[in-house]
C-alpha cells in the first residue's frame, strides 16, 4: 500500500487513485489488501467491514450532520484549521 510504483505519493490523501477513468472502483481494491492475502487472510474481515458500515449507518441515522449556525442565523463556514496535538 506504500509502494510508490503502484501508488504515487502514498502519503497523500487521494481517494480518486482507486477509481477507473469512468469513475468506477478499480479492481485493485486496497481494502482487500489491508486484511492480508492468501492463506493468512484475516478471518474477521467480513465482521470488521460490516461493523464499520453499521457504525456509519447509525451515525447518519442518529445525527443531523450540517454546518454550525451562529447566533445571527448565518451559516459558519469551516476554516480547515486545526490545533496539532494528541487529541484534535
Amino acid at each position: 500500500m506504500h509502494d510508490e510504483k503502484i501508488f504515487p505519493e502514498p502519503e497523500t490523501f487521494q481517494p480518486t487513485r482507486h477509481l477507473t477513468a469512468d469513475g468506477q472502483l478499480s479492481e485493485d481494491n486496497p481494502s482487500e489488501a489491508a486484511f492480508g492475502l492468501g492463506r493468512r487472510i484475516c478471518p474477521g474481515r467480513h465482521f470488521a467491514t460490516d461493523t464499520v458500515w453499521l457504525a456509519i449507518a447509525h451515525l447518519l441515522a442518529a445525527f443531523d450532520i450540517r454546518k454550525v449556525v451562529n447566533a445571527d442565523g448565518r451559516v459558519m463556514e469551516p476554516t480547515g484549521e486545526y490545533t496539532p496535538g494528541l487529541l484534535m
